[in-house]
Protein backbone atom coordinates (compact mmCIF):
# COMPACT_ATOMS: atom_id res chain seq x y z
CA UNK A 1 0.00 0.00 0.00
CA UNK A 2 0.92 3.61 -0.68
CA UNK A 3 1.77 4.84 2.79
CA UNK A 4 0.22 4.78 7.00
CA UNK A 5 -2.68 6.95 5.79
CA UNK A 6 -3.55 4.50 3.27
CA UNK A 7 -3.67 1.34 5.50
CA UNK A 8 -5.43 3.38 7.54
CA UNK A 9 -8.18 4.20 5.11
CA UNK A 10 -8.35 0.32 4.02
CA UNK A 11 -8.75 -0.54 7.73
CA UNK A 12 -11.77 2.04 7.90
CA UNK A 13 -13.25 1.30 4.70
CA UNK A 14 -14.02 -2.54 6.19
CA UNK A 15 -14.88 -1.12 9.55
CA UNK A 16 -16.47 2.58 8.44
CA UNK A 17 -17.57 3.09 12.66
CA UNK A 18 -13.96 2.74 13.32
CA UNK A 19 -11.93 6.26 15.07
CA UNK A 20 -9.69 7.65 12.49
CA UNK A 21 -7.26 7.85 15.62
CA UNK A 22 -7.52 4.30 16.24
CA UNK A 23 -7.13 3.36 12.77
CA UNK A 24 -3.98 5.12 12.25
CA UNK A 25 -2.19 3.43 15.77
CA UNK A 26 -3.47 0.17 14.22
CA UNK A 27 -2.00 0.70 10.50
CA UNK A 28 1.31 2.24 12.29
CA UNK A 29 1.83 -1.32 14.09
CA UNK A 30 -0.03 -3.80 11.85
CA UNK A 31 2.27 -3.12 8.84
CA UNK A 32 5.94 -2.61 8.30
CA UNK A 33 8.12 -0.62 5.96
CA UNK A 34 8.39 -2.54 2.35
CA UNK A 35 12.02 -2.97 1.32
CA UNK A 36 12.35 -0.13 -0.69
CA UNK A 37 13.49 1.92 1.53
CA UNK A 38 10.20 4.50 0.60
CA UNK A 39 7.51 5.17 2.45
CA UNK A 40 5.40 2.24 0.93
CA UNK A 41 4.01 -0.08 3.54
CA UNK A 42 2.61 -4.01 3.75
CA UNK A 43 0.73 -5.85 6.34
CA UNK A 44 2.58 -7.26 8.74
CA UNK A 45 0.10 -10.12 9.29
CA UNK A 46 0.17 -13.50 8.62
CA UNK A 47 -2.38 -13.59 5.19
CA UNK A 48 -3.67 -17.27 5.88
CA UNK A 49 -5.42 -15.72 8.87
CA UNK A 50 -7.46 -14.43 5.78
CA UNK A 51 -8.33 -17.89 5.00
CA UNK A 52 -11.43 -19.90 6.07
CA UNK A 53 -10.71 -23.47 8.23
CA UNK A 54 -11.01 -26.25 6.38
CA UNK A 55 -12.36 -27.99 9.77
CA UNK A 56 -16.18 -27.33 9.81
CA UNK A 57 -17.59 -25.57 13.19
CA UNK A 58 -19.88 -27.99 15.09
CA UNK A 59 -21.90 -25.99 17.51
CA UNK A 60 -23.19 -28.81 19.44
CA UNK A 61 -19.73 -29.50 20.26
CA UNK A 62 -19.05 -25.64 20.84
CA UNK A 63 -21.30 -25.72 23.23
CA UNK A 64 -20.20 -28.99 25.19
CA UNK A 65 -16.80 -27.09 25.18
CA UNK A 66 -18.68 -23.95 26.69
CA UNK A 67 -20.29 -26.09 29.43
CA UNK A 68 -16.84 -27.17 30.57
CA UNK A 69 -15.82 -23.88 31.74
CA UNK A 70 -16.42 -23.05 34.91
CA UNK A 71 -14.74 -19.94 35.94
CA UNK A 72 -17.06 -16.30 35.91
CA UNK A 73 -17.41 -15.52 32.57
CA UNK A 74 -18.72 -12.23 30.43
CA UNK A 75 -20.21 -12.51 27.30
CA UNK A 76 -19.64 -9.63 24.89
CA UNK A 77 -22.65 -9.71 22.33
CA UNK A 78 -22.78 -6.67 19.46
CA UNK A 79 -26.16 -4.56 18.63
CA UNK A 80 -25.72 -6.00 15.08
CA UNK A 81 -24.41 -9.49 15.86
CA UNK A 82 -25.12 -12.02 13.18
CA UNK A 83 -26.32 -15.04 15.64
CA UNK A 84 -30.03 -15.79 15.72
CA UNK A 85 -31.14 -14.83 19.40
CA UNK A 86 -31.89 -18.46 20.26
CA UNK A 87 -28.24 -19.40 18.99
CA UNK A 88 -26.52 -16.38 21.62
CA UNK A 89 -29.23 -17.64 24.42
CA UNK A 90 -28.10 -21.85 24.04
CA UNK A 91 -24.55 -20.57 23.98
CA UNK A 92 -25.31 -18.20 27.35
CA UNK A 93 -27.36 -21.21 28.74
CA UNK A 94 -24.19 -23.51 28.46
CA UNK A 95 -21.77 -21.24 30.78
CA UNK A 96 -22.46 -22.02 34.03
CA UNK A 97 -21.38 -18.11 35.30
CA UNK A 98 -22.57 -16.02 32.29
CA UNK A 99 -22.54 -12.06 32.87
CA UNK A 100 -24.24 -10.92 29.08
CA UNK A 101 -23.55 -7.39 27.65
CA UNK A 102 -24.16 -5.81 24.85
CA UNK A 103 -22.12 -3.41 23.22
CA UNK A 104 -23.04 -1.03 20.38
CA UNK A 105 -21.32 -1.95 17.26
CA UNK A 106 -20.89 -5.21 14.71
CA UNK A 107 -18.49 -8.33 14.51
CA UNK A 108 -15.23 -6.16 15.15
CA UNK A 109 -15.72 -4.75 18.79
CA UNK A 110 -12.04 -3.87 19.72
CA UNK A 111 -12.08 -1.52 16.66
CA UNK A 112 -15.80 -0.11 16.67
CA UNK A 113 -16.41 0.47 20.73
CA UNK A 114 -13.16 -0.49 22.35
CA UNK A 115 -13.65 2.15 25.40
CA UNK A 116 -16.51 0.29 26.44
CA UNK A 117 -15.53 -3.33 25.84
CA UNK A 118 -12.07 -2.23 27.76
CA UNK A 119 -14.14 -1.02 30.61
CA UNK A 120 -16.43 -3.87 30.75
CA UNK A 121 -13.12 -6.35 30.44
CA UNK A 122 -11.74 -4.13 33.37
CA UNK A 123 -14.56 -4.28 35.30
CA UNK A 124 -15.41 -8.17 34.96
CA UNK A 125 -11.59 -8.85 35.68
CA UNK A 126 -11.66 -6.96 38.95
CA UNK A 127 -11.04 -8.89 41.65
Amino acid sequence: MRDLAHAAERLRSRNPRMDPALAALLAWHGTVPCEDGGETRTWSFDRRHLLRSPTPFVEQGFRQALAAITAPTLVVWAEESWYAPEVRARRVAALAQAQVITLPGGHMLPYESPVALGDALREHLAF
